[in-house]
C-alpha cells in the first residue's frame, strides 16, 4: 500500500472513529431557548450510558453555567433517568406571557415562560415518564411527572436524583443555614443561622449534624461580579403532594443533588392522573435586584383557580383581579412576645392599643387556656370589631393533626373557632417538610379558606410561593426570626443573618421574620434605626410587630414614619451598593407613589462603609417635581447611649445622597430611613 493511500485508510478511520464517539455521545440532544432573547440556553441529552442529563450555557453555548447535571426519580425502587429512552418529539408549549396579582415587592406578578414536555420510557421496568422544563427569562425550573398506569392508586417514592452541577472556583461563595444550637432541628425548619462560605467546601464543612446535606436554600454568589450570572439561586418551587427538598453538596462532581425528606413514601396517583413533583427551581440573576424581584418562584405555583376551582372569588373589576375583601394586609400588635399569654382584660387592652395605632389585627396565643375560651373569645372579637381591629388565634398543628375521616378534627375545630368571628388562625408547631406535613400544611389553608379565614403559619420548614395559590395565606415564618433574640441558650441574631434575608429566604415570599423591637434586651447588636429599616426592607403581608405598642405611642420619637409603613408595595429596587450579607440599599414605591428608602449595614470598618455609602443615587425619583423628605438616622451611639434624629426637608429635588455616614463603625448595626412624599398629584409622576 503506498503512502498516500495509507493516509487517506487512516483519514477514514478516524473520521469513523469520530463519527461513532459523536454518534455515542449524542443518543439524544436538543437545545432549549428561553423567552424574550434571555442569555442562556438549556442542553437536554440523553448520553452514551442512556442516562437523562442537562447542562446550561450562556446563549450560543460560549460560557458554562451549569455543566453536565443527571435528571433521575427513584420510583417504584426504578430509578427513571437511567436506562432511558426518548418517546417522540418533545413537544414544545406556546410562549406564556401573563399578568397576576400578587403583593410584597410588587402589586402585580408577570409570567413569561416558554415550557417544553419530554417523554421517556425506562427500558427496564417499561414505565413511561415525562420531564418538564420551564424557561424564563431570569432562570428556569424542571420537573418530574408520572403517569398513573397499571391501576396502582399509588407509587413509592423513594430518591430524588435531580443533579446541579458546577464548576466552582475560588472566587465562588455559597450562602446556606446552619444552626450551632439545637442542630437536631436544622433540616426539620429554616430556623438556621445564614452563612456563607468558599462554594466548593460545602462537602466537607465540619463539625455539622447532618454532614454534607443542608436546607433546600442555596445561593452561589460569585464574588468577582464579572460572569453573566453572578447570583445563582437553587431552591423549589410549588411543593404540593410531595416530599420537600434538600440539597446535599458534592464535591465530585461539584454541586449538589436533590435530597428528599422522607426516605420512602408513597404519592398519590389518582389526581391529576398521576404525580408531579415539585419544580426544581434554578434563579440566573445578573443583579441583587433582578433575583429580589424575580417572579420565578410564584409563577411556577399553580393559579387559585388551576388549583382549587371556586375556593378563592376575586375581584373582576381590577387588571389584574384583586383578592377577595376578607384578604387584607396590615399590622399586627402581639402580646404574647414580650409579656407572655394574656387573659381577655390583657389582650382587650392590646386591642385598644392596636385601634390607637391604626393597626390592623392582633395576634394572640394561649386563649384556648382561658376559662371558657370560646365564649371569651366572641366577646373579644366583637370588642375587636368595635376597635376596628381583627384577631388572628394561634394553634398548634399537632392539636389538629389527624387525617382520619378526612381531617376531620381541623374541620371540626375550624368551624368552631370560625363562629367566634376571628379573621384568621396562626398555625405553628409544623417542624418537617415530610409528606405528611405537606399535606397538611396545604390542607389547613385549603379549610381555612373555605371558611374566608386568613392564615398564617409559624415555625413551618418550607416556603415555595404557595401564597400565590392561596392567597389567604398572608405570612409564613420558615426563618430564624427575631424571636430566637428573647429564646434562652440562642445568641442573638448576627447583622450577617439580617443582610442575607432578602436575598435568601424572602425571594420565596413573605416572611414572618416579625422585625421591630426596640427593647435593649431583644434587639441584639442592632440600632433602633435598623430596626426600623429592616421592616422596610423585609417583605410580610401582615407584619407582626413585637415591640410594646403602649411604648409606641408614648415614648418612641418616629412613630409616624412606623406608622406610614405599609406591607405591601407596588415596586421594589435594590440599588447597586448592595451586597449579601453586609449591605442593603433598597427603595420601595407605595400606591400613592411615595418612596420609602432603606439602608441597613453590618458591623464594618469605617473605611469600608464610607466607600459603599459615599453616594446613594436617587434615580427613582421623578426629576420634575418637589418631594417632602423625612430622613430618620442614628446621631450618636457611644458607650449603649443611643441617640437618633429626624430631619425632615420640605420640597426636596436631588438625584444622590452624599457622603452619608453610618454608626456602624461600632458594635451595633446601623441603618438609615428616608421617605420621599411627592408634592403634585401622584397621576402625574409615572
Amino acid at each position: 500500500m503506498g503512502l498516500h493511500a495509507l493516509l487517506i485508510l487512516l483519514s477514514l478511520i478516524c473520521l469513523a472513529y469520530h463519527i461513532q464517539q459523536c454518534i455515542a455521545a449524542d443518543v439524544f440532544r436538543t437545545v432549549l431557548s428561553p423567552p424574550a432573547s434571555a442569555p442562556y440556553q438549556v442542553s437536554v441529552f440523553i448520553n452514551e450510558s442512556n442516562s437523562l442529563k442537562y447542562s446550561v450555557e450562556t446563549s450560543g453555548g460560549a460560557t458554562s453555567v451549569l455543566v453536565e447535571s443527571s435528571l433521575s426519580l427513584t420510583v417504584d425502587g426504578w430509578t427513571l433517568g437511567e436506562g432511558v429512552e426518548i418517546v417522540g418529539s418533545p413537544v414544545e408549549g406556546p410562549e406564556v406571557h401573563e399578568t397576576y396579582r400578587t403583593r410584597g415587592k410588587h402589586s402585580v406578578g408577570a409570567d413569561h415562560h416558554r415550557e417544553t414536555v419530554f417523554t421517556l420510557r425506562h427500558n427496564a421496568s417499561a414505565i413511561e415518564f415525562n420531564v418538564v422544563f420551564r424557561l424564563f427569562y431570569d432562570g428556569f425550573a424542571f420537573r418530574y411527572w408520572v403517569p398513573a398506569s397499571g391501576g396502582f392508586p399509588t407509587r413509592n417514592v423513594t430518591a430524588d436524583g435531580s443533579h446541579f452541577n458546577f464548576a466552582f472556583t475560588a472566587d465562588d461563595y455559597a450562602w446556606f443555614t446552619e444552626r450551632d444550637v439545637e442542630p437536631v432541628w436544622e433540616l426539620y425548619d429554616y430556623g438556621g443561622i445564614w452563612k456563607t462560605a468558599p462554594a466548593s467546601t460545602l462537602p466537607t464543612r465540619t463539625p455539622r449534624y447532618y454532614n454534607n446535606t443542608y436546607g433546600a436554600i442555596i445561593l452561589i454568589e460569585d464574588t468577582t461580579y464579572t460572569r453573566p450570572f453572578p447570583f445563582i439561586f437553587l431552591t423549589e418551587s410549588a411543593l404540593y403532594d410531595f416530599s420537600g427538598l434538600r440539597l446535599k453538596a458534592l464535591a465530585d462532581p461539584q454541586g449538589f443533588q436533590a435530597d428528599l425528606a422522607d426516605t420512602s413514601f408513597a404519592v398519590n396517583t389518582t389526581k391529576d392522573g398521576g404525580f408531579r413533583t415539585p419544580w426544581r427551581t434554578v434563579v440566573l440573576a445578573k443583579s441583587l435586584d433582578q433575583l429580589v424581584n424575580t417572579d420565578m418562584i410564584s409563577s411556577l405555583n399553580p393559579s387559585p383557580e388551576q388549583r382549587n376551582p371556586g375556593l378563592f372569588v376575586f375581584d373582576t373589576s381590577t387588571t389584574p383581579p384583586s383578592y377577595p375583601a376578607y384578604i387584607q394586609p396590615g399590622r399586627s400588635v402581639w402580646r404574647d412576645y414580650l409579656f407572655g399569654k394574656g387573659n381577655t382584660t390583657e389582650e382587650g387592652d392590646y386591642i385598644d392599643l392596636a385601634s390607637q395605632l391604626g393597626f390592623e389585627y392582633t395576634t394572640i396565643r394561649g386563649w384556648d387556656q382561658w376559662a371558657d375560651p370560646y365564649t371569651e373569645l366572641t366577646t373579644l372579637v366583637a370588642f375587636a370589631d368595635s376597635r376596628g381591629v381583627k384577631v388572628i388565634v394561634q394553634k398548634r398543628t399537632d392539636e389538629v393533626d389527624d387525617t382520619s375521616s378526612d381531617y376531620l378534627l381541623l374541620r371540626q375545630w375550624l368551624d368552631q373557632v370560625a363562629s367566634t368571628g376571628v379573621a384568621g388562625v396562626r398555625f405553628s408547631g409544623l417542624k418537617s417538610a415530610s409528606y405528611a406535613s405537606v399535606l397538611l400544611s396545604e390542607r389547613m389553608m385549603y379549610e381555612c379558606a373555605l371558611r374566608s379565614l386568613v392564615v398564617t403559619q409559624q415555625n413551618l420548614p418550607f416556603a415555595t410561593g404557595a401564597e400565590r395559590t392561596y392567597p389567604n395565606e398572608i405570612t409564613r415564618e420558615a426563618v430564624r426570626s427575631l424571636e430566637f433574640n428573647k429564646r434562652s441558650g440562642f445568641p442573638d441574631l448576627l447583622p450577617p443573618h439580617y443582610l442575607a434575608l432578602p436575598y435568601t429566604r424572602m425571594v420565596l415570599g413573605s416572611t414572618q421574620f416579625t422585625p421591630f423591637i426596640q427593647n435593649t434586651l431583644y434587639k441584639g447588636n442592632t440600632t433602633t434605626v435598623f430596626q426600623l429599616a429592616s421592616a422596610i426592607c423585609f417583605d410580610a403581608y401582615m407584619w407582626i410587630i413585637p415591640e410594646d405598642p403602649f411604648v409606641l405611642l408614648n415614648s418612641f420619637s418616629h412613630l409616624s414614619l412606623l406608622q406610614s409603613i405599609p406591607t405591601t408595595w407596588e415596586e421594589t429596587v435594590v440599588l447597586p451598593a448592595s451586597k449579601v450579607g453586609y449591605l442593603t440599599i433598597m427603595t420601595r414605591r407605595t400606591k400613592d407613589n411615595t418612596w420609602f428608602l432603606a439602608a441597613i449595614v453590618g458591623v464594618t470598618s469605617q473605611a469600608d462603609q464610607e466607600a459603599a455609602l459615599s453616594e446613594i443615587p436617587l434615580d427613582f425619583l421623578s426629576e420634575s417635581i418637589p418631594y417632602n423628605a423625612t430622613f430618620v438616622y442614628t446621631q450618636s451611639n457611644v458607650a449603649g447611649a443611643e441617640m437618633t434624629g429626624e430631619v425632615f426637608v420640605e420640597s426636596f429635588i436631588g438625584r444622590r445622597l452624599s457622603n452619608v455616614q453610618l454608626q456602624s463603625g461600632g458594635s451595633e448595626a446601623d441603618g438609615l430611613v428616608a421617605v420621599f412624599v411627592p408634592t403634585v398629584d401622584n397621576n402625574s409622576i409615572l
